[in-house]
């Protein structure tokens, strides 16, 4: 028989479970944004927001188009944004800027 545990430390919320044969852990921070994940979403904003910014005042660019795969709903359970709903202000700062 296994048992569930839950620990939480430093990188987030852990489940263990307790048994004989050795487990996979399970992890669950996908929810919630991290220190690593915190420095990465400011990263692609001061990135996206100066490149954006230079390429609406280029003269020979008319659309720009911004794919982000991997982006999930754009909101964490613990209400920061995520690269979603980062890219869209940016987008609608830089769209006020230009207009």
């Amino acid at each position: 028989m296994s048992k569930r545990k839950s620990i939480t430390g430093q990188m987030g919320l852990f489940d263990f479970i307790e048994s004989s044969q050795p487990v996979a852990v399970e992890r669950k921070a996908k929810n919630n944004v991290l220190p690593h994940t915190q420095a990465k979403l400011d990263l692609y904003s001061g990135y996206l927001e100066i490149f954006l910014a230079i390429l609406s005042v280029t003269q020979h660019i008319r659309e720009i188009h911004i794919y982000d795969l991997f982006c999930g709903a754009g909101l964490y359970d613990d209400g920061k944004e995520g690269s979603a709903l980062i890219s869209y202000n940016i987008l609608d700062k830089v769209n006020d800027f230009i207009v």
